[in-house]
């Protein structure tokens, strides 16, 4: 009789176990179930007003300089190419050659130029209205407005894609550092930051070392 109620208290003892861990097993469901809504709720959060207009226009900083970035690239391999001529005798004969409508291939090179320069410069002021101004951009402006030869140009340009870049890297992490400060999860537009491979040895010897 004794060796019959030991084994039932055996019994009782594995069941009361097996309940127990059962009881664990679905606490820790309960758990995971509702870290996983309340992840989904703060994805799925909006964010407040006066946050949202902060984001709209990172977003407009990052899509503006990615474009600039892209095509500023483009420049720096055109001006590596030759396709932009620079110094006074070349952009002089331009310039009479343009004035009087001519579709040479160095003149619209020139004056496609010129125009980029122009919208780097208008986009600069636009992005940059009632904050504090990009002093490094528009250091490289200056210089490249007043560039007198294909390989300082070609440095400049190379400096300003760079600029552009860091815009948009800047504009993401503060969509993202704004979004996880407010408790409302990640963007679900990821912005991607532009990449043009490794960057091409400089034209000229001398700006190498630079």
């Amino acid at each position: 009789m004794l060796d019959s109620y030991r084994q039932q208290g055996l019994v009782n003892s594995q069941a009361s176990l097996n309940l127990q861990r059962q009881q664990a097993e679905l606490n820790n469901d309960f758990k995971r179930q509702k870290i996983e809504r309340d992840a989904e709720i703060a994805r799925n959060k909006p964010l407040p007003a006066n946050l949202s207009k902060g984001e709209e226009e990172d977003y407009d900083i990052a899509k503006a300089s990615t474009n600039l970035a892209t095509d500023a690239n483009s420049y720096v391999k055109r001006i590596k190419s030759g396709d932009i001529k620079f110094g006074l005798k070349d952009r002089a004969s331009i310039a009479t050659r343009g004035a009087f409508g001519s579709g040479d291939p160095d003149v619209i090179a020139r004056q496609d130029y010129d125009k980029f320069i122009e919208r780097m410069t208008s986009e600069n002021l636009r992005l940059n209205k009632g904050v504090q101004t990009d002093k490094d951009f528009e250091r490289e402006l200056k210089l490249l407005k007043s560039a007198e030869s294909a390989a300082s140009a070609e440095k400049i340009m190379q400096n300003l894609v760079d600029i552009n870049i860091r815009k948009v890297q800047d504009a993401k992490d503060s969509i993202e550092r704004r979004r996880v400060n407010a408790g409302a999860g990640l963007p679900v537009i990821s912005i991607a930051v532009p990449q043009f491979g490794e960057r091409p040895p400089l034209s000229s010897p001398d700006l190498q070392k630079k």
